[in-house]
């Protein structure tokens, strides 16, 4: 080859532990289509093609290096950008936890929260409860479903027990 290379080619475009490296002088990089290396691999930097800026590299199934539009790291925001993120196991957040989206599901057997408010229909653009009512719902499996609401057009609390009122007791 040109350049003062030295070329390798074993007729299948893989490199063993048998075989030559393949170094070309003229800008200090190894070409070769596959590394077959069974010790380390040590380098000050390695370069692969065929992967995205930005994505993370993990070894799949056979054991290649991939990258995958659902895990990258995001340099200019210093973030960690995940697509379906499941955690088997214990989760800690040491800061805060912002969730973002149309539902929020806990499947838990018991919640405890140390604020002594909870805030319900916050953001409300309007002077009143937009949707008319506001509160919270008991669902009882195959029982009448029963609620605490605030109800906008009469400006007080109701207990509802399905479609009347629940008896309050003190």
């Amino acid at each position: 080859g040109g350049n003062g290379a030295i070329q390798f080619n074993n007729g299948s475009n893989n490199f063993g532990a048998s075989d030559n490296l393949v170094f070309y002088t003229g800008n200090n990089q190894l070409y070769t289509s596959n590394i077959n290396a069974t010790a380390n691999i040590v380098g000050a930097n390695l370069f692969a093609n065929n992967l995205t800026d930005g994505r993370l590299v993990l070894s799949n199934n056979g054991h290649q290096l991939v990258d995958t539009a659902n895990l990258r790291f995001d340099s200019a925001t210093d973030k960690l950008i995940v697509n379906n993120f499941e955690a088997v196991g214990d989760a800690t957040i040491s800061g805060n936890l912002t969730v973002q989206g149309s539902l929020t599901s806990l499947q838990t057997t018991n919640t405890t929260i140390n604020d002594n408010i909870i805030t319900l229909n916050k953001g409300e653009p309007g002077s009143s409860v937009s949707s008319g009512t506001s509160g919270l719902e008991v669902d009882r499996g195959t029982g009448t479903t029963t609620s605490l609401l605030w109800t906008e057009a009469s400006n007080s609390w109701v207990f509802s027990y399905g479609a009347g009122n629940a008896d309050l007791q003190a």
